[in-house]
């Protein structure tokens, strides 16, 4: 038994204390008691546990949303790391946005969209990336993504600078829009790197994948100066890398909308991400209504030039790139439930589709996400007391 004095001890401390004299007067035999008594104490001590990790978080204004990184580490970083880690978020964000903002006038897309002639441009490194895969996902969708509809959303008035709804446009003016826009009409020349017009007049706006994108940038700076365990989120779209605070995959919430449309949501699912990307596309953040009462949605189906008017409230995309879920999430809930299940299926797409329905919304999955759901359920360890994405 200890007294209360050796109670107060640190268990590596215990036996740093003897009394004068004593292994003088007892020789070795008392050398040997007390290394016993030592190797006794450490045992009771038993190993120390393993500090726990160390979060650290990054936020700030973005592309016209909010950015979040999550980073693990398990040793604290100095003020200079952190510092450099910060700049090395800023750097990527900024590239993307400097490169593909509409709303900068000096940005290599807006130079893009001015142009009135049909010669080729030159892309910079990023843009030839979120260009090819743009028009990627816009052939194996048969035109559900277009990152030319910008004219049909402006119409609708989701532009850039409409305070209020317009009247609606009517047939005529649908129909010479949707002559005027069309990913097939610009010229994308992979191997030179340049980008051209087939009209003058068409412009293109990478809203719906260009925020994918950052977050792979954020992701492969940080994964390119060594840290292993992350997530980044801008805008609602994520990227993961390695584990959560607790050891564990990251947790994400999969969110589903208010039945009355409005924008208040609840997490109807949570899924744990590790070294994936997860993007949603949902119509109960951004929608007008009319005077009559009638809905109307920002998304805008590229092939009719109408509003998209089914019952899917929102679709969720899992792929290892960012961008590649982000502009497919937009393309899912372009083309409805069943010809979205079918197209996602061809391509292989881990999608979840959320649908209204009277009492609430129903939940339809790819098989690539129902695997993707058993093998973390496989993966997973013991609950732990707590977790954290």
């Amino acid at each position: 038994m200890t007294s209360a004095a050796d109670r107060s001890i640190p268990c590596h401390a215990r036996t740093a204390t003897r009394r004068p004299g004593v292994l003088h007067r007892l020789g070795r035999p008392a050398t040997a008691l007390a290394a016993l008594a030592l190797l006794l104490t450490l045992a009771a001590c038993g190993p120390a546990p393993a500090p726990a990790p160390h979060l650290y978080s990054f936020e700030g204004g973005t592309m016209g949303t909010r950015y979040q990184v999550k980073l693990v580490v398990d040793d604290p970083l100095a003020s200079a790391q952190v510092e450099r880690v910060e700049t090395a978020i800023e750097a990527e964000l900024e590239t993307v946005n400097r490169s593909m903002s509409t709303y900068i006038d000096e940005s290599e897309i807006s130079h893009f969209n001015r142009r009135v002639g049909t010669e080729p441009m030159a892309l910079t490194p990023p843009l030839r990336d979120v260009v090819t895969e743009a028009l990627a996902v816009a052939s194996a969708s048969d035109g559900a993504f277009d990152v030319t509809v910008g004219p049909l959303i402006a119409a609708w008035g989701f532009g850039s600078d409409a305070d209020e709804l317009p009247q609606p446009p009517d047939a005529d003016t649908l129909t010479a829009l949707l002559e005027s826009i069309g990913s097939d009409k610009l010229i994308y020349d992979a191997d030179a790197g340049t980008l051209a017009k087939v009209d003058a007049d068409i412009a293109i706006d990478l809203s719906g994948i260009a925020k994918g994108y950052a977050v792979d940038r954020v992701a492969d700076a940080l994964e390119a100066e060594g840290y292993a365990d992350f997530m980044v989120e801008v805008g609602g779209e994520i990227r993961t890398r390695g584990h959560n605070r607790t050891g564990r995959p990251w947790r994400i919430g999969i969110e589903e909308p208010s039945i009355s449309a409005l924008p208040g949501t609840n997490a109807v699912r949570l899924v744990d991400l590790s070294d994936l990307a997860m993007a949603t596309s949902g119509d109960y953040r951004n929608y007008r209504e009319t005077a009559d009462g009638r809905r109307i949605a920002h998304i805008i189906d590229p092939r009719s030039g109408q509003p998209i008017a089914h019952r899917v409230a929102s679709v969720t995309v899992i792929d290892p790139r960012c961008l590649r879920a982000d502009a497919w999430a937009t393309a899912l809930i372009v083309l409805g439930l069943d010809d979205g299940l079918r197209r996602a299926e061809a391509n292989e797409l881990a999608a979840l589709f959320l649908v209204r329905g009277d009492d609430g919304f129903s939940a339809h999955t790819t098989s690539a996400f129902q695997q993707l759901l058993r093998d973390a359920a496989d993966a997973a360890p013991s609950p732990a007391p707590t977790t954290e994405s």
